[in-house]
């Protein structure tokens, strides 16, 4: 990004200001990132079918705290957008790489016996769209 010069310490001291701020996500939002996550590449429907909800707000929101990114298209009927952690994701949890996220089976033992279990999401159960 270029500005002018006499406006360059006022823009350096705005991008420094704005990337310390710490995000804020709702439940939704941490749920969403979840499921995009462990299932990436993934599509918005196919987010919206495992969380039961629409997400689109959600997504707008991910991807403007460039927690997500556009991975492309799937191939077929409208070619839906996939979505992706980005490395700012990666930075933001404090994990190197997605494989350092923890199982299912390991967040199905730390979640109290009266919560729902997490249910993986088989290849063939997600939509090709």
């Amino acid at each position: 990004m270029a500005s002018a010069e006499d406006a360059s310490e006022i823009v350096g001291a705005f991008r420094e200001t704005a990337t310390a701020q710490k995000i804020r996500l709702s439940k939704a939002a941490v749920e969403t990132l979840a499921v995009i996550a462990y299932n990436q590449p993934v599509t918005r429907s196919e987010i919206e079918e495992i969380r039961g909800v629409r997400c689109e707000r959600v997504i707008e929101t991910l991807l403007s705290h460039t927690l997500i990114r556009i991975a492309g298209r799937r191939k077929g009927t409208g070619s839906p957008l996939l979505y992706r952690t980005t490395d700012r994701f990666l930075e933001t949890f404090g994990v190197l790489s997605i494989s350092e996220l923890p199982t299912l089976e390991e967040l199905d033992e730390l979640a109290p016996a009266d919560e729902p279990q997490f249910v993986p999401v088989e290849e063939d159960e997600r939509t090709d769209e």
